[in-house]
């Protein structure tokens, strides 16, 4: 972390604590003092005239104690937190380059070099289809094993998929909070949180002990798309707030990527019309790495994506389908053998033999396992059903029978009931 008595970092802080994250007010203040918040500091009422700020803003300029930020570097500091700021170690240039750039960086984990890293921003709805949880977790996974670094929002639905999908490939996610960086929100990512934090990174212009206010989001999503090649919009609404992540990101020259839905399906308005004005669309990872694989020769490789993609299977056998090398942290698992059809038409029984119990995929283990045979025990339970029998978290069983619904054992039914694949 730099050092507060050699480095502006003070100054910095005292900025972003006196003007709202977004505020255009920073842009005319950097821009009349040549982007030295020490002299935006240092300067008078009389100075500030000219740019006519806002009253409340004003105010908050005339007040030069630097005891909150001293309080703040200080909390950072023994609760591992690192700050950047613009021209400071570590600060993206990417960010330099986007209007009303964050004035402070809070971050916690790992810090790659963001502008020599290929990064791709994945958005959407909180409320998926199973389509979109399936292409979410698929599209990540798999741009994480190309070498592509996954940056997204930390919310229910296809941000936190998209996170899941990256890390279990082995590649490193970006979260971009929109409260303070020891605020976990929602709660149900507590885990996730703590896993990006040790694997990834986390990241928020917000001081610590800011609350998650409704207003606070729609202002980070121009971190999330500023510091991304890429947006990819995998399911949302005409009203989802993906679609300011997507705005952001043509403001900003980036590139707009889409997953197509079915006509006619509320979360596919907003992605379907996302690319009749230009978006492009997406059907696979690769639609995406073909955009930057020339540009990143060293860091991007389509041919490490794994070639095992999940069958609809429309025949009542089970055949083993190919193995996905490294998948899921779960290897494909070889299915119970079918019991063979009778060669007549009579029913087929064989009433001295015992009854076969739930046999559970090999490869499966721990909580997948457990998951799995509670599925296969209740028959067709919903969510609530499966954590009250298993006592997981609302979060860990989202992510485990994401994976489950993933590798194909076992299939989501209208009302949000599971079962077994048989």
């Amino acid at each position: 972390m730099p050092d507060i008595a050699q480095y502006p970092i003070r100054y910095w802080l005292w900025l972003s604590l006196a003007i709202p994250a977004g505020s255009s007010a920073a842009e005319k203040l950097l821009s009349a003092f040549d982007n030295d918040p020490k002299r935006i500091y240092e300067a008078t009422e009389e100075e500030y005239a000219p740019l006519e700020l806002s009253a409340t803003t004003l105010k908050a300029l005339l007040d030069k104690s630097l005891r909150k930020a001293e309080e703040i570097y200080n909390h950072c500091k023994q609760n591992g937190v690192f700050l950047l700021a613009p021209g400071l170690p570590g600060y993206p240039d990417r960010l330099c380059r986007i209007s009303r750039m964050p004035l402070v960086l809070y971050c916690k984990g790992k810090l790659p070099d963001i502008d020599r890293e290929a990064t791709v921003a994945m958005v959407g709805t909180r409320r998926m289809t199973a389509y979109g949880k399936r292409m979410a977790y698929e599209i990540a996974y798999d741009l994480a094993r190309a070498g592509a670094i996954v940056i997204s929002g930390l919310a229910l639905g296809v941000d936190a998929v998209a996170h899941r999908g990256c890390l279990d490939a082995g590649g490193f996610t970006v979260a971009v909070l929109g409260c303070g960086i020891d605020v976990t929100y929602p709660k149900e990512n507590f885990e996730l949180f703590e896993e990006i934090e040790r694997k990834g990174l986390i990241v928020t212009e917000y001081p610590p002990g800011t609350r998650p206010f409704g207003s606070n989001f729609p202002t980070r999503n121009r971190i999330i798309s500023g510091l991304s090649l890429g947006t990819v919009v995998i399911e949302a609404d005409s009203k989802s707030g993906a679609l300011i992540t997507a705005d952001y990101a043509r403001k900003q020259g980036r590139d707009l990527f889409a997953l197509p839905g079915m006509v006619g399906e509320l979360n596919s308005e907003g992605t379907n019309h996302l690319i009749q004005t230009g978006a492009l669309p997406v059907t696979d990872a690769r639609d995406i790495l073909s955009e930057y694989e020339l540009l990143y020769p060293t860091k991007l490789h389509s041919r490490d994506i794994p070639v095992y993609r999940p069958i609809i299977r429309t025949d009542t056998s089970l055949p083993q389908s190919p193995k996905r090398k490294g998948v899921l942290k779960v290897a494909q698992a070889q299915h119970p053998e079918a019991v063979p059809e009778p060669s007549t038409a009579a029913p087929y029984c064989e009433p001295e033999q015992p009854i076969k119990e739930t046999v559970i995929p090999k490869d499966l283990n721990g909580a997948h396992s457990e998951v799995y045979l509670c599925i296969s025990e209740l028959g067709e339970p919903t969510q609530d059903e499966i954590i009250a029998k298993t006592g997981l978290s609302a979060s860990n069983a989202m992510v485990i029978l994401t994976v489950l619904e993933i590798k194909g054992y076992i299939t989501s039914l209208p009302g949000g009931r599971y079962t077994v694949q048989n």
